[in-house]
């Protein structure tokens, strides 16, 4: 059993003041009102401590996550686990560690069907900087259609209406299907007109796991009545369902899909990196067209 002690950054976390980040900010937004630029004179989170050195107080020599000794999470606990803390300040149950770890599996790449990975292929093979490969496919990904903004807006979505019955919720017309829209409704839709098969066979290996998720339960169902509109699961929406079910917010979310979605764009954008421009479909003159 993994027994950690995040007693020792405690005492750290109550003497700074950050047990209470709100009284602190809210001290801080007075203090503005009253002197004009009164601002903190240190950088409040709750998330990591350093301790620096005797010689060097820039240098840190031992660190603390959430008051958990960092040299202790590295040795006891795996990446996976890690993750979560660093992400929530908690350890995961056993479920919940099981489900991230199928989530980095599930959401390793977007394919090369998607505009992000094109966007990194583009970049790789036009010689661009290595090191720009992945934040131009990042800002490709961060759509509102199969990227990140989806995966935050569809989290919302569900948060919302998950108490509400899913059969009577879609009944009662107070959501508007626009056909007209690939993603009618945040993470759920279609794919080029059709059902993104790959994400409903992501759909049968979260059931495998045989664990009790709320969220993702409340979208299955929800699924299943829009089978008549020809709509279901899109990745963007099986990712927010399965966040809400880690229990993050909607913002790291958001962030967290980039995250998962980054080791396919890496990959693919650097494969094309050492390749001459033939590698890449070259679109003949005759297909563009000047729209006056």
């Amino acid at each position: 059993m993994t027994i950690l002690c995040r007693s020792v950054a405690t005492g750290y976390l109550q003497l700074i003041g950050l047990n209470n980040p709100t009284k602190t900010m809210n001290k801080n937004k007075q203090s503005e009102q009253t002197k004009g630029d009164a601002f903190t004179q240190r950088v409040p989170t709750n998330i990591w401590k350093e301790q620096g050195s005797p010689s060097n107080p820039y240098i840190a020599t031992k660190a603390y996550c959430y008051g958990y000794d960092f040299d202790e999470v590295i040795d006891q606990l795996s990446y996976v686990d890690s993750l979560y803390l660093m992400l929530t300040g908690n350890l995961p149950t056993s479920e919940q560690s099981s489900l991230l770890e199928l989530c980095l599996k599930l959401f390793m790449t977007p394919g090369p069907r998607h505009p992000a990975t094109r966007a990194a292929m583009n970049a790789g093979i036009g010689r661009t900087h290595v090191t720009h490969i992945l934040p131009i496919s990042l800002s490709v990904l961060s759509a509102d259609y199969l990227g990140s903004t989806e995966v935050g807006n569809a989290m919302k979505f569900i948060q919302q209406h998950k108490n509400k019955d899913a059969k009577t919720f879609i009944e009662s017309g107070e959501i508007a299907i626009d056909h007209s829209s690939p993603n009618p409704i945040p993470g759920f839709g279609t794919i080029y007109n059709g059902l993104d098969q790959r994400t409903l066979k992501f759909v049968s290996k979260v059931q495998s796991l045989n664990c009790e998720f709320s969220h993702f339960n409340w979208s299955q169902s929800f699924v299943l009545g829009l089978v008549k509109y020809r709509l279901s699961w899109l990745p963007t929406g099986l990712a927010a369902a399965l966040f809400l079910d880690l229990q993050l917010d909607y913002r790291t979310g958001t962030c967290l899909f980039q995250m998962m979605q980054s080791p396919g764009l890496i990959a693919h954008g650097v494969e094309k990196a050492n390749k001459p421009l033939t590698d890449m479909p070259f679109v003949n003159e005759d297909n563009y067209v000047i729209q006056k």
